[in-house]
């Protein structure tokens, strides 16, 4: 009796497999014919779902433009079987491509995304700078820096690379990160040369050598304010960084180097003329009445 149940039971799982390979191969003749929602109401209906199951469901629902659902059973055919990615990659690169060609470029970059999300370490190339600027442009700029950083890991040349470096810096400046925007803006230095980098570089330094003078951090203020110097750049703010350079030593007092950044001061406006002027002649004054005593 006992051996009779075990073989009914096998007869019984054996007969379940064998429905479920009928039904999937019912629903794969109705996917080739282009009638998908005729699939989905098979593939819906199976209580063992594997991952070509699910494959197939994603197939279906992505052809009646139902993406989250597509989305929804491919990554659950991957999780179980990883060798669906490469498949599953090459449609949403099709997707992509026909987006990009419409210049959809929104719809290209969810689709970008759910492409890293199959599988994370997919390369799509110079496609990251497209998330960069997508995320760039809603204002979510540490998704924004994310996707720009891979961009450049990627392709580190031609023109969307020089555009990334830049769109890192703002985006770190805008986000209030100083002193990583800084970072950055140097390391991009020291691969390339530019001068909108260069002007980023000393708008940044500027900005906290100030804040560093303003905390009384003297030490750290001379350091970004020297940035400024080196970088060359923004012109307009080489007499300031002197002039901070000069109220640092001169709080240290170091009055031989205060005056020599005074006297850039006055050397950077020939006309002699404005308020930092006048401040760098009231402190050479000061110095020399502090020398003379």
């Amino acid at each position: 009796m006992k051996r009779y149940l075990i073989l009914l039971s096998l007869c019984f799982f054996l007969a379940c497999i064998l429905q479920t390979k009928r039904k999937i191969k019912e629903a794969e003749r109705y996917i080739k014919k282009g009638e998908y929602r005729s699939a989905i109401l098979i593939l819906e209906n199976l209580e063992e779902r594997n991952s070509k199951v699910n494959y197939l469901l994603g197939v279906s629902y992505l052809n009646v433009n139902q993406f989250e659902p597509a989305h929804k059973y491919f990554t659950k055919s991957v999780n179980v079987d990883s060798t669906y990615a490469d498949s599953i990659i090459k449609i949403y690169s099709d997707l992509t491509g026909g987006y990009l060609k419409m210049r959809m470029d929104d719809m290209a970059a969810h689709t970008f995304e759910r492409m890293l999300e199959i599988k994370d370490n997919y390369d799509i190339g110079e496609n990251f700078y497209l998330l960069g600027d997508y995320y760039y442009d809603h204002k979510k700029l540490l998704k924004a820096k994310e996707y720009y950083i891979k961009g450049l890991e990627s392709v580190s040349s031609g023109k969307s690379s020089k555009d990334a470096k830049i769109k890192v810096v703002k985006s770190l400046l805008e986000l209030g990160e100083l002193t990583e925007s800084l970072e950055w803006c140097e390391k991009f230095l020291e691969e390339e040369t530019t001068e909108d980098l260069l002007w980023h570089k000393g708008e940044i330094a500027y900005k906290l050598a100030e804040k560093k003078y303003k905390e009384k951090n003297y030490g750290e203020s001379l350091v970004y304010a020297s940035k400024v110097i080196e970088a060359g750049s923004p012109i307009h703010l080489l007499d300031d960084a002197n002039f901070l350079l000069g109220e640092i030593n001169f709080s240290l007092k170091n009055y031989i180097k205060a005056k020599k950044f005074y006297r850039n001061v006055l050397k950077l406006n020939p006309y002699r003329r404005g308020m930092l002027v006048s401040e760098a002649k009231r402190r050479l004054k000061q110095i020399k009445s502090i020398e003379g005593k």
